[in-house]
């Protein structure tokens, strides 16, 4: 019979007392107050449960099982409970007891070698919690800082044993919770005990603690151009033959999936069973297309109004955007169905889509599921725990973390030098690997700022709305290559998404030249002898006095004197030696003046004979070993082969 089947969990955690900073309690002491997060469901009385069976049960989901741990950085403990986790007495069949091995899996792929405990299902308890205390271990560490894990499940004698055992799972939040491999689960209905736990008011089979329904969370990481999620030996068809199974298109009816070689599944296609077609009464009929056996063993909807849920199992798949995609013709008796939701028309899909599915949590919605039939999903995703109100834990632990600085290039080097500070408020998004968006971010006081991620392609866009007046990055232009970086991660942190910027400033250089500031700059490159001596070789300025020339430079009895009139016709070659002058002073680790023939038509770089404007040009191509002001200098005086204009501005009153 289909619910003596072996059931494949995806959950667990047994727990035995062991000396490995570990300790576990019998949960009929009193429970911690607070949240918890629970795997199928928090309701102890539901029924719904995770099974793993033996072999003789011809179950679809395999002998070994797993559970994906994540706990915080912060926590130095976390806690996992097991409801009836022993096998012995209600919700189960047989003795064989379960063993749980639990695995540090820093990474979180779920190959981790190194052991961390092994439980046993004998030294837990029958329908209750089995809380155990376990404290974080090192070797867990991922590189993102949190904690991961995963629980193998393993069945011993499975080859030779038909027993059964049901139970769930729950933890202290924040811990998450999760699964994608193989699993199976029921709704165990054997005994008088659970009998009345199911329906309360027995022999009445109304109220009940079970409607039919059985929900799943999905974490979809990143968007998908297909999804695809397997369903297992869910007998679809009823028992008067009037519903049965049919051959799914997109399931291969010639070959096994590769995940369900070596066990119990058929070949995909009309399942077959041997129960008969038979009316209310239980009667032996024929069914309205002549057949004589029915698609499920037992079919779901059962012959008993006593596990029958109706109508018959179907599900829906909702994405994170609410459309819904129905499955309205399941598995039938011990077979794998693929239910594909895709955008390549050219491969048969149940559901075809005309751009990308998001990221996100996608809900599977079983209704109509009988009681006491084992059934199985396959998974690529992780199905998550539920609070105690149903609702899913979204996910927020990652093993990865990639980022890290945006900071204000003052050198446009593309380098974050000394003293270059971050520049915080910077909204910044992520994008998966086929650029649609799955998270935002925005910069701290330091400029820096992280995504968790688990393996793959991932970008980070500086948002267009930093630029915008009153953004962070008003006024602001990149210096690193634009907005957009993207690296692939593979066991590790990738912390090298970093953006440079510097503010590019309308500077009215008219003014600029004339302020206070920007003579005062040059002030100390020169004495006054030398100034003089440069002042004196330029025809336009042979009557200048020692004091005109001092106030020009902001030396006049320590004060700034700025817009004397001595200013008006002063020409470029003028701010070009004073410039040149700092320039030297940068190249030679002194403050001096240029080594200028009396033409005003040479200087020298490295020993290098240059014309003045050649020198300029050449510190504009090193341009990254100057002052901001040094820079709009350079360009402003045609270093960068730009027009120069500074006459024109120097006349201007």
């Amino acid at each position: 019979m289909k619910h003596n089947r072996f059931f494949n969990l995806f959950i667990l955690l047994a727990l035995l007392t062991v000396t490995l900073g570990l300790s576990a309690t019998s949960a009929a002491a009193e429970d911690e107050p607070g949240a918890f997060v629970c795997l199928p469901s928090c309701d102890t009385t539901d029924g719904r449960m995770f099974t793993i069976s033996g072999v003789g049960n011809a179950t679809l989901a395999g002998q070994t099982s797993f559970v994906k741990i994540a706990a915080p950085a912060n926590m130095a403990f976390f806690q996992i409970g097991i409801f009836d986790g022993e096998t012995s007495g209600l919700w189960d069949k047989g003795t064989v007891q379960l063993v749980y091995t639990l695995f540090a899996d820093p990474d979180g792929s779920q190959t981790g070698t190194v052991a961390v405990g092994q439980w046993n299902g004998a030294n837990m308890v029958d329908n209750d919690w089995f809380d155990i205390t376990i404290e974080q271990d090192a070797r867990a560490q991922a590189p993102g800082g949190d904690y991961f894990y995963y629980l193998q499940i393993e069945l011993p004698e499975a080859a030779i044993t038909t027993a059964q055992s049901s139970f769930k799972l729950r933890s202290n939040s924040p811990l998450e919770l999760s699964t994608n491999k193989s699993f199976g689960y029921m709704i165990p209905l054997r005994t008088l005990p659970e009998v009345t736990i199911i329906y309360p008011d027995w022999p009445a089979l109304f109220p009940t603690t079970y409607d039919g329904a059985w929900e799943m969370y999905l974490n979809v990481p990143t968007s998908q151009a297909a999804f695809a999620i397997w369903d297992g030996d869910m007998d679809f068809g009823s028992y008067d033959c009037s519903i049965n199974d049919t051959d799914d298109p997109d399931t291969s009816n010639d070959v096994l999936p590769p995940f369900a070689i070596g066990i119990s599944a058929r070949l995909e296609g009309v399942a077959t069973a041997t129960g008969l077609c038979r009316d209310a009464a239980g009667n032996v009929i024929t069914g309205p297309e002549g057949q004589v056996y029915t698609t499920g063993t037992p079919t779901d909807d059962n012959l008993s109004v006593f596990y029958r849920r109706e109508p018959a199992v179907t599900y829906d798949v909702i994405d994170p955007n609410g459309n819904v995609y129905h499955n309205p013709n399941p598995s039938g008796n011990s077979e794998w169905e693929q239910f594909l939701i895709t955008t390549d028309r050219s491969v048969l899909a149940d559901h075809y889509i005309d751009s990308l599915l998001p990221a996100g949590i996608y809900q599977v919605r079983v209704t109509g599921l009988d009681l006491s039939n084992l059934n199985a999903w396959h998974l690529p995703y992780d199905a998550m725990g539920v609070y105690e109100d149903g609702t899913p834990s979204v996910p927020v632990l990652k093993p990865f973390k990639i980022g890290d600085t945006i900071w204000n290039d003052a050198n446009k080097n593309g380098i974050q030098d000394e003293g270059e500070a971050g520049i915080a408020g910077v909204t910044v998004t992520l994008l998966d690997a086929n650029g649609l968006p799955n998270g935002t971010a925005i910069t701290d006081e330091n400029g820096q700022y992280s995504f968790g991620v688990t393996f793959g392609d991932y970008s980070v866009q500086v948002d267009s709305s930093n630029f915008a007046p009153g953004g962070a990055l008003a006024g602001f232009s990149s210096t690193t290559g634009g907005e957009l970086l993207t690296d692939t991660v593979t066991n590790d942190n990738v912390l090298t998404y970093d953006f440079g910027y510097r503010l590019e400033q309308n500077v009215n250089y008219c003014g600029y030249i004339r302020s206070p500031g920007f003579w005062k700059n040059y002030k100390n490159h020169m004495s006054d002898a030398a100034f003089l001596s440069l002042v004196s070789k330029t025809q336009d300025f042979s009557n200048l006095t020692v004091k005109q020339a001092a106030a020009i430079i902001g030396k006049n009895n320590g004060k700034t004197k700025i817009g004397v009139p001595e200013l008006d016709g002063v020409d470029a070659r003028y701010l070009k030696f004073l410039l040149v002058s700092q320039i030297n002073a940068v190249w030679n680790g002194e403050p001096k003046s240029p080594a200028l023939d009396g033409t005003f038509g040479s200087g020298t770089y490295q020993g290098i004979g240059l014309t003045v404007d050649q020198l300029l040009h050449q510190a504009y191509l090193d341009r990254y070993n100057f002052s901001v002001e040094q820079l709009d200098m350079l360009n402003y005086l045609g270093a960068d082969g730009e027009a120069d204009d500074m006459g024109s501005c120097l006349v201007q009153r």
